[in-house]
This record gives C-alpha cells, sequence and structure tokens, in this order.
C-alpha cells in the first residue's frame, strides 16, 4: 500500500493493557502540511497512541484512517512496513553498523543505487550532516544522531511523520538549535507530522495544532496560542507553564478576585479558579497591595513571590526586582485570566 498526502483520522480508539486503559476513546486528525503537538505527562498514553497510529500496536476499539483507507478497524489492520509512516523514536534506532549515509539509504532499498544516494545525500545536507555521511553513530552528538534519524524517516517521502520525545536527551542550547533544523526539514516535508512530547516549550515553539492529554484522554485541543491563553482546567494550563491558580467562587457569570470581577462565562455557580500567567501581573502605580516574599533573578526576567492577603502569587517582570519585606502595588488585566471550574473536566 502507497499512501500519498491525507489526513489521518483517529476516530474512538482505545487500548487497554490488562486491567489499564492507557488510550480512552481518543478522537485525532493530522493534517498533510501541519505539525501537530501532542503533550502530556509521561504516563498519560501519548507514546502508546503514536505506536497505535504507526501500527505498532493494535486498537481495542475505534479506527484509523488515512483518507478513506482504513489502517485499522473491525477486522481490519494494516501493518507499519505498509503505512507510509516515518518513525523518529526517543533513542533515534540508528542501525550502529552502518555508517551514516547508509542508515539512511536504508529505507529505500528496491530503488537504483543512484537515485537512493542522491536522496540521501540532499536530505543530510538539508539537516546540515553532509560532512558526517561517512561516520558511524556512535561517533555523532545527541544533535547529530537526532538528525541523522529524521534524515533517514523523511527518505522514503512518508505521508507522515511521527517523532516520541524527540528532543528529550539533548540540552538546551543543542535543543534549540536541533529544534530550528528540524523544522524547518519538516516544513518543507509537507507530511502530516505528530511530535509527542512532555515539554511546552517543544510544543508551543513547533506545533500549528496543540493536543493535550492526561490519563488516556484528550482533555484541550486548538492553537497554540489558544490553548495557552485560553485554558480550560488548571491542569490544562498548568502542562503550559507556571500558572496561579487564585481561589473563587461563581455566581451569575461572574467571579469576584482581588483584583476586581472577572467574567466567568458558562461556569456553573460555585467554587472556581482565577488563572493567572506570572507575567500578565504587573507592577503599577495603582492596584493591589502586596508584600514581597522572594526574589529571583531568572535572566531575562526576574520573579518575585507575593504576598496578597495570605495567597502566594508569582509575578514575572523585566523590571528591577524588589527585594524581600518591600510593600508593592500588583495590577492585572482581568481580560488576560480565565477563570475555571475549581474540578478538572475529564475529557473534550
Amino acid at each position: 500500500m502507497s499512501l500519498g498526502p491525507a489526513d489521518i483520522r483517529v476516530q474512538g480508539v482505545t487500548k487497554h493493557y490488562g486491567d489499564r486503559t492507557a488510550v480512552d476513546r481518543i478522537d485525532l486528525e493530522l493534517r498533510p502540511g501541519r505539525i501537530t503537538a501532542l503533550l502530556g505527562p509521561s504516563g498519560c498514553g501519548k507514546s502508546t497512541l503514536l505506536r497505535l497510529i504507526a501500527g505498532l500496536e493494535v486498537p481495542d476499539d475505534g479506527r484509523i484512517l488515512a483518507g478513506e483507507t482504513m489502517l485499522a478497524g473491525p477486522a481490519t489492520f494494516v501493518p507499519p512496513e505498509r503505512r507510509s509512516v516515518g518513525l523518529v523514536f526517543q533513542d533515534y534506532a540508528l542501525f550502529p553498523h552502518l555508517d551514516v549515509l547508509e542508515n539512511v539509504m536504508f529505507g529505500l532499498r528496491g530503488r537504483p543505487a543512484a537515485e537512493r544516494r542522491r536522496r540521501a545525500l540532499a536530505l543530510l545536507d538539508q539537516l546540515r550532516l553532509g560532512s558526517r555521511t561517512r561516520d558511524w553513530p556512535h561517533t555523532l552528538s545527541g544533535g547529530e544522531q537526532q538528525r541523522a534519524a529524521l534524515a533517514r524517516a523523511l527518505a522514503r517521502d512518508p505521508a507522515v511523520v511521527l517523532m516520541d520525545e524527540p528532543f528529550s536527551g539533548l540540552d538546551p542550547h543543542l535543543r534549540a538549535e536541533v529544534r530550528a533544523t528540524v523544522l524547518s526539514a519538516l516544513r518543507e516535508a509537507d507530511a502530516a507530522v505528530l511530535i509527542v512530547t512532555h515539554d511546552a516549550e517543544d510544543a508551543l515553539l513547533m506545533a500549528d495544532d496543540l493536543v493535550l492529554m492526561s490519563r488516556g484522554a484528550v482533555i484541550q485541543r486548538g492553537t497554540p496560542r489558544d490553548c495557552y491563553l485560553n485554558p480550560i482546567s488548571r491542569e490544562a494550563a498548568g502542562m503550559l507553564g507556571d500558572v496561579n491558580a487564585v481561589p473563587t467562587t461563581v455566581r451569575d457569570g461572574q467571579a469576584r478576585t482581588p483584583f476586581g470581577t472577572a467574567s466567568a462565562p458558562g461556569i456553573a455557580d460555585g467554587d472556581a479558579f482565577l488563572l493567572v500567567r506570572p507575567e500578565t501581573l504587573t507592577l503599577a502605580a495603582t492596584g493591589v497591595s502586596a508584600k514581597v516574599v522572594a526574589a529571583r533573578f531568572a535572566g531575562a526576567m526576574n520573579e518575585l513571590v507575593l504576598d496578597i492577603d495570605g495567597l502566594a502569587l508569582r509575578l514575572r517582570t523585566q523590571g528591577a526586582p524588589s527585594g524581600p519585606g518591600t510593600q508593592v502595588t500588583v495590577a492585572l488585566d482581568v481580560d488576560r485570566a480565565r477563570v475555571v471550574p475549581s474540578s478538572s473536566l475529564d475529557r473534550v
């Protein structure tokens, strides 16, 4: 089976391991030319979902389709080698007995030798590995191994590229450099891409579409910007970065907070949280009085830990920090904060 560019649709897919449900009725769509990041904590089922799409696992329920072609479903299962999928695993899985060029050429068996070599060399040049073609995998750095594994995955022009925690073993400086190179190559490939990660920065910087997953279920989906600015729960907000959760009570669509009344459309009356990112709090001439409990230098930002009537909040500012014990005035644009129910939503 040779699959060209097509939407990959995961419909109601479930996977059990004994009594544990690893993937619970997941719906997901991957589109050609777009990068989807699947973000969640370790053990939430995201790698299992990737393996189901790849054909390395068989779903217990639900269907997986490429366009109108059934890949997995009732009485149907297409094996991984027939799914036109390029896989990049967390450990890169390069063949130790083959040099870098041979690793990339491996997936092109059956094509003329000159074509295989030409295609492999072009990808290695694109991924800045043109000088390492005859080196053994164990002599490469982590970032070079990662790029070599991607070149091998892209060599066959797959319809789908699946990457499982691709940057987890890289130090922060190398991670940013490799991520930029990989992103450029993925954009040029025009495949449907799924990146599984537990790193919020990777997800926010690379994804067109973001899916947040917890306990085997999808809890939010949307653009990275929308998920960051409009989290639907405290759990969803925390996956994408630090957040202050201010206890409040909702009455008739309004929540009373230390910073004034916040709109809470669609939130039932009762206990709730006002979610406030540390960077949305500002030191101002007018606002709420607070005491600085701690001041921390964080490079481009300074972080203050504040006490507002017994409530501990974090504020990030590019200005000069105030020392512990200082009284400051804090303001918040409540339109940049979000009110969510006190109990997390289980799934969407």
